[in-house]
Parts: structure tokens; sequence; C-alpha cells
């Protein structure tokens, strides 16, 4: 397989991992930042914290693997602690979203391993797909004018 992007094809592009709580979620955010790549982690207006984390190995690189991804994150979550789990049962949302850009493809499939969705479901975790458009230079351009 080729390590070259052809801006024309679909890809995976990486999954993140969403978590909202009414409760502060720093300590949760930290240990996600020594074992994972966190992304973001603020108090929102409306009082609940949220914290974004992707698989360390992931970001945007070329040839992801979405089941590498997903199974990097469950296992640091594996190996919370039982003040990092409390953290993680207070959250409302505990989201997998996984990003694919959508090129010029008829189609384009991924899979999740049975495992893995055995895994997530314990967690009490929802799967979400964003697809992100084909880049339109002419669009880009309208939008700036």
């Amino acid at each position: 397989m080729s390590d070259e992007f052809n801006e024309s094809e679909s890809r995976y592009i990486n999954t993140d991992l969403e978590l909202v709580a009414p409760i502060n979620l720093t300590p949760l955010a930290n240990y996600f930042d020594l074992h994972a790549s966190l992304l973001y982690c603020n108090k929102w207006d409306d009082g609940q914290w949220c914290v974004f984390v992707e698989e360390k190995e992931s970001g945007c690189i070329l040839n992801g693997d979405l089941n590498r991804d997903i199974t990097g994150l469950l296992d640091v979550i594996d190996q919370f602690d039982d003040h990092l789990e409390s953290l993680w049962n207070s959250c409302t949302k505990k989201e997998f979203n996984i990003g694919i850009d959508c090129g010029e493809t008829q189609s384009y499939n991924v899979g999740i391993h049975k495992e893995n969705i055995q895994r997530l479901a314990k967690l009490g975790c929802t799967i979400s797909v964003t697809v992100y458009p084909i880049k339109d230079e002419e669009y880009e351009e309208d939008e700036s004018e």
C-alpha cells in the first residue's frame, strides 16, 4: 500500500473519544495526556466539562487503522484506577467519533471488530461517524468573498 494520499480517495482519518460530564474531568484528561493524545479539556459555558482525546499513534496519519486506534484507547481506559473509573462513570457522553475523509470514491467501508464493539458496549460508549466533504476550491473561494 502506498504512503501517498490521493485527495480524490476516501479514507479513514482517526477516532476521537469525546467525554462530557457535570464534574471536573481534569484528572482524567491528565491521565489521557500521559497515555494517549489529549486534544482538549475545558469547562463549557453550560458548566459541563469536556475532554477530547485520540490514540497516541493516531492523528491523521496515512494508512490509519480504525481498530488499532479504538483498541489503543480501550486499553488505556482498562488501566484506570478507582478514582479515574469514578470520573469515567460520571460522564454523560462517552463517544468514539470516527472521522472519514470523503473523496470521490463511490463507496468506502470501515468495520469495527466484534471484540471492540463488545468492549465499547460494556463501557457504555456510543459510536458516531463524522464524514468530511471533499475540499472544493471553488466553494472555498466563494466563502472567502
